[in-house]
């Protein structure tokens, strides 16, 4: 999330699908900060999601990630207005 607010697309390429970095690059950041709500913890993918603080006004990102290897990575995103 850090990498698209911060405009850095090879940033979020390293760590994401191709299909995840489309989806979250089609939506432009509106300058809000974002509240990390948490992750799921049951099994992978785990779903983490970020959105508005309270009271706020935004769109809720919710980022799929699973182990790939030794590593993380984003699988999908699924952002709801």
């Amino acid at each position: 999330m850090q990498s698209w607010i911060d405009g850095n697309r090879a940033g979020s390429a390293s760590v994401a699908v191709g299909s995840a970095v489309a989806t979250l690059y089609a939506t432009h950041y509106a300058n809000q900060p974002l509240n990390d709500r948490g992750c799921t913890s049951a099994f992978p993918p785990l779903i983490c999601t970020w959105g508005p603080y309270a009271g706020g006004k935004g769109s809720i990102y919710q980022v799929s990630v699973k182990p790939i290897g030794a590593n993380w990575y984003v699988s999908a995103v699924t952002i709801e207005s």
